[in-house]
């Protein structure tokens, strides 16, 4: 995988997570919303990205990192991305990064799931049904994805009738084709668990 630079050059004013939103939405033929207060309720700015066969949207946005003072401090910017679907099958799933060994241990309904290599050397993983995550890991293009994306979490959670799909990342350097590539990443898992009935077809 190549990276390309960004060839707009980002105003001195203006966040650097902002402008990665504007960028991809201009590239990606996605659509950016600015920040908006209404009805005593916030939503931050983001880029809506609509999937192809009506199964939906992305919820991406990027925030700057910042320490507990709130001052920026270029330790990169979080992605973030969030799909919501109508479950056919009760599949939850946590995969994570191997130098966050904590995070399973506060999802005491998850059973851990083996992997193979190489994602074995790069990740962890719990599931409610372990050989599905499997089986959705071993879906073409998720395993070389996410050898360029190893500090990505996924998480997949099921709540009464409705799911959420989110992904999270933290990178020093993100630039548009970064974030072209967590796309990819739900993309893909979006895409495997539809061909294992798990996400219910007519969102």
């Amino acid at each position: 995988m190549t990276r390309t630079e960004i060839k707009s050059t980002k105003p001195w004013w203006e966040s650097k997570s902002k402008f990665l939103l504007q960028e991809y939405a201009k590239k990606y033929e996605a659509t950016f919303v600015e920040a908006s207060f209404k009805n005593w309720k916030y939503t931050g700015r983001h880029v809506l990205i609509r999937l192809p066969h009506g199964r939906g949207q992305l919820y991406l946005t990027v925030t700057d990192s910042s320490n507990s003072n709130g001052t920026n401090t270029n330790s990169g910017q979080v992605i973030g991305i969030k799909y919501k679907y109508k479950p056919r099958r009760k599949l939850e799933y946590l995969l994570s990064s191997v130098k966050s060994p904590l995070l399973l241990m506060f999802h005491r309904n998850l059973r851990q799931v083996t992997l193979t290599n190489p994602l074995s050397k790069s990740f962890h993983a719990g599931a409610s049904h372990p050989s599905s995550l499997r089986g959705i890991l071993k879906h073409e293009g998720i395993a070389d994805l996410l050898e360029w994306h190893k500090g990505a979490r996924l998480k997949a959670r099921v709540k009464g009738l409705e799911a959420e799909l989110a992904f999270t990342e933290t990178n020093k350097k993100a630039d548009v084709e970064f974030l072209r590539g967590c796309v990819q990443i739900m993309e893909l898992f979006i895409e495997a668990m539809h061909e294992q009935g798990i996400i219910r077809e007519g969102k």
